[in-house]
């Protein structure tokens, strides 16, 4: 119980951390300028995110691969 503790406390105090330096990035952003970021959202090609994400999730299946082929002359066979 004590190690689901102090996980969950990490995890928390990360993800308070992330956010909080998220948000002092942002709060430096001119108004103008939000206008000008939604509108590049709004006119951003979204289609060339798929060939983006095959590549990740191949990079990481490669990645996962090699090292199951390392890690066998060991003896370990996850």
């Amino acid at each position: 119980m004590k190690k689901q503790l102090l996980s969950i406390g990490k995890f928390t105090l990360f993800l308070g951390l992330g956010l909080f330096l998220v948000w002092w990035s942002l709060r430096q952003i001119p108004d103008d300028k939000w206008d000008e970021f939604r509108n590049s959202l709004r006119d951003a090609n979204y289609w060339l995110l798929i060939p983006v994400f095959v590549i990740l999730i191949a990079s990481h299946l490669f990645r996962a691969l090699r090292w199951k082929i390392l890690m066998e002359p060991m003896g370990y066979h996850p």
